[in-house]
């Protein structure tokens, strides 16, 4: 009798595996054996003979290989400020990467290179469905973690980001509007180009944004985070969280919570 497909849900998620370009979700099936989701196929395989368990008791990452550093400071930089805004507003971040991978296509676009990604809680569909208002204001600050981190890194350096930089954001750019606008309670395919109510509400959370990573503490995390994705390639959301704890930029319970058992919502 074959074995049934075990479903990954953000209840069963125990942790993740680093391997070689990318980084794969180990969840606990029944019976309490894991199974590990394949981050291009996101097919579900348990664990057999030595590679039984993937991680150990109270492991929540492994990292299989030395991570081909170093990476770009930029794109680190980028995810960083992803990652630090997604904790800040009471998410876990679970991973963070700067690997660059080849994802999966479709029949009309084929495959994309992706070179950096910031994976946020896996809880935030069910959270964001049941409460759009809260939930896509928040999605939409960890959106725009990213490019405002990229404004200040190259302000720092006396510099504007150039057209490749910008080119990067445009997935996030079309996150951001989506999640404002189920926010405000808005269908964005109703919507005009530049509706004055989507770009007012996005300029509003820029500002904050952009405030919360200009906080010395929070920026030196940003810092900190992209240079270990630099030599790394790939982290534990758990990093960055400890990060910001350290830093005296988050309250440590928050955080204690936030990454202990999993619950319905923050």
């Amino acid at each position: 009798m074959d074995e049934p497909t075990p479903t990954p849900t953000a209840e069963n998620t125990i942790g993740h595996v680093f391997h070689g370009c990318d980084v794969h979700r180990v969840c606990r099936g029944p019976g309490g054996r894991q199974f590990i989701v394949n981050a291009q196929t996101g097919e579900c395989a348990y664990g057999e003979g030595a590679c039984k368990e993937f991680l150990a008791p109270d492991q929540t990452w492994r990292s299989t290989g030395s991570g081909g550093g170093p990476h770009e400071q930029r794109v680190a930089v980028h995810e960083a400020g992803h990652a630090v805004i997604c904790i800040d507003e009471r998410a876990r971040a679970e991973f963070v990467t700067v690997v660059p991978t080849l994802l999966p296509g479709s029949a009309l676009f084929g495959k994309r290179m992706r070179i950096g990604y910031c994976c946020y809680d896996y809880r935030l569909p069910q959270w964001l469905s049941a409460d759009p208002a809260t939930w896509g204001t928040r999605i939409a600050k960890m959106d725009l973690g990213g490019p405002e981190a990229d404004d200040i890194y190259f302000e720092r350096r006396g510099a504007v980001p150039p057209q490749e930089t910008r080119d990067g954001w445009r997935n996030d750019l079309i996150n951001i509007e989506k999640h404002v606008a189920e926010s405000l309670g808005l269908n964005i395919r109703q919507l005009n180009e530049n509706d004055p109510r989507i770009l007012s509400e996005i300029g509003r959370l820029q500002g904050e944004v952009e405030t919360r990573l200009r906080d010395p503490a929070v920026w030196a995390v940003v810092e900190a985070v992209a240079n270990r994705l630099v030599e790394e390639g790939a982290i534990d959301g758990r990093v960055v969280a400890d990060l910001l704890v350290t830093e005296g930029a988050i309250d440590g319970h928050r955080v204690a919570c936030l990454y202990s058992a999993r619950v319905t919502s923050q």
